[in-house]
């Protein structure tokens, strides 16, 4: 289980491939570096070098109480990129749900470090109760297996740990979704976070891809960010919230052509 410390706390990380480096971010409460790890991670490891981390609170990282703002996130992914080798300079940047918010926080934190962005069916704050909610809302684990099996036999492999995890893994992972829901900060963090800065968005001046489900409850949001950044490009994919799993080859495609781009 290698571990790092940033940002004065343990961060659970794993890297794939060689390559130019890009750093995957994950979505909040029923995210952790998993939702890369079986998919798209192996897949932009053929000719990249992968950075994955759990962030604060979340999957084998350090419990927190608290520091689920934006604004701690991007410093938490500064620390995070400093301890590891290779990934100190320029990064290209990819989030998922909260994860996409996190990197283009940081983006407009530190932009000299940030070399290319992908906002992965984000929502954009500030947050509604109903997009919290979303966040927060368990996955069910069956029904996401299933999608796997039926639509993508490759990532097999993925549907067999999800199912191994239903035992005390899937417990352990239910006991920390529901602390991060009930003994943390978290939602307190998300409905008092500012909105985003506009002006700020108009002058960032890094290429960013903004890849949203076409049944996604954030769908407008692509729409919304195109019209502020300066450059910025918006792909749909047939899927819902869950991108990285329930299209994860559509997803690298999109993500490889843009990063070569």
């Amino acid at each position: 289980m290698p571990l790092i410390t940033a940002a004065g706390r343990p961060f659970h990380i794993q890297r794939l491939g060689s390559g130019p480096p890009v750093v995957l971010i994950h979505g909040l409460v029923i995210g952790n570096l998993a939702t890369w790890f079986f998919g798209v991670a192996p897949l932009l490891a053929r000719g990249r070098s992968v950075l994955l981390y759990d962030q604060r609170g979340h999957g084998l990282s350090a419990p927190a109480d608290s520091g689920f703002d934006l604004a701690t996130s991007s410093a938490d992914l500064g620390g995070v990129l400093s301890a590891v080798e290779g990934f100190d300079g320029p990064v290209d940047v990819v989030g998922h749900s909260y994860g996409g918010a996190v990197a283009l926080r940081f983006a407009l934190d530190v932009p000299e470090r940030v070399r290319r962005i992908v906002v992965l069916d984000a929502p954009l704050p500030p947050f509604d109760p109903a997009e919290v909610a979303s966040m927060m809302k368990e996955v069910d684990e069956d029904q996401m297996r299933q999608l796997i099996e039926l639509d993508h036999q490759q990532f097999s492999e993925l549907a067999a740990r999800l199912a191994a995890g239903r035992g005390r893994r899937g417990a352990l992972r239910a006991d920390r979704a529901r602390h991060l829901r009930e003994g943390t900060t978290v939602t307190a963090d998300l409905m008092s976070e500012p909105p985003i800065d506009a002006t700020a968005l108009a002058r960032l001046a890094r290429p960013v891809l903004c890849v949203y489900g076409s049944r996604s409850p954030f769908r407008s949001r692509a729409d919304e960010l195109a019209a502020i950044l300066p450059d910025a490009r918006v792909v749909e994919l047939k899927g819902g919230h869950l991108l990285p799993l329930e299209c994860p080859a559509e997803v690298v495609r999109v993500v490889e052509e843009f990063l070569d781009g």
